[in-house]
């Protein structure tokens, strides 16, 4: 099906883009995280994803199959790259569930932009210094939600 085309088309280069940027973040562990939200941020928070997703979603009853997929590609695989990604940055952060704690970056970071993304015009145009000053945000959050007491 042309739309499951269009899913891999989108998805593969962003998840290659990802892990990239996973693989090359050996930084000091803080300034690792924040380099990985910004790289998330400007990976997902597009005019072209936001209106892929409001697409998919507006279709979902009708083809359950293309937005499982799309969850899977996408999302799905966002948290699964995170997850085995997180634990390098023990012992600084206390991760009991990578898992979950990834999921909890990945929306912490793209959700708030990403949703105002999805009521603006097809096209908006995503202000980057915005969009990277509230992925630092997000990554100062997320570190001292999770800060090691071990330190």
């Amino acid at each position: 099906m042309l739309f499951h085309e269009v899913i891999r088309a989108t998805i593969v280069p962003m998840q290659e883009r990802l892990q990239e940027g996973l693989d090359l973040a050996q930084d000091e562990p803080r300034a690792a995280l924040r380099a990985t939200c910004r790289s998330l941020a400007t990976i997902i928070v597009t005019p072209r994803i936001a209106e892929l997703r409001r697409l998919i979603s507006s279709e979902a009853g009708r083809f359950p199959d293309l937005a499982a997929e799309w969850y899977a590609l996408g999302p799905g695989q966002t948290v699964d790259r995170l997850a085995a990604w997180l634990p390098s940055l023990r012992p600084h952060l206390s991760l009991p569930d990578p898992q979950v704690a990834a999921e909890q970056l990945l929306w912490l970071v793209v959700a708030a932009p990403l949703n105002s993304l999805l009521f603006l015009p097809p096209g908006t145009a995503v202000d980057q210094t915005e969009l990277r000053q509230r992925a630092d945000v997000a990554a100062e959050m997320f570190w001292r939600a999770h800060a090691s007491t071990e330190e």
